[in-house]
């Protein structure tokens, strides 16, 4: 689902207009959709930290705090793509 919304940016994306509205919005999508994942991946991991204790040694390494860290950067991109907006409908405004 994640990379389904990134190629859909990537195939709205207007070189000659980049910051619209329905881009905003679905790099926010994908910024949530990722926090979701890390999220899930760290309550999957101690889920299965506390099935296996015991003899049984558990060595999954996850990927929960890059979709974390992915969520963090793809919302500030998701903040400055709202101001672009502004700066852009400002600027449209104007002249």
């Amino acid at each position: 689902y994640l990379f389904y919304q990134v190629i859909k940016v990537l195939s709205q994306l207007n070189i000659s207009e980049p910051f619209s509205e329905a881009i905003g919005a679905l790099i926010f999508k994908i910024a949530q959709s990722s926090l979701s994942i890390g999220i899930l991946a760290m309550l999957t991991q101690a889920y299965a930290k506390a099935l296996l204790k015991g003899p049984i040694s558990f060595s999954y390494e996850g990927g929960e705090t890059e979709f974390l860290f992915l969520a963090g950067i793809l919302y500030v991109i998701a903040i400055i793509f709202r101001r672009g907006i502004e700066l852009q409908a400002e600027q449209e405004l104007t002249v």
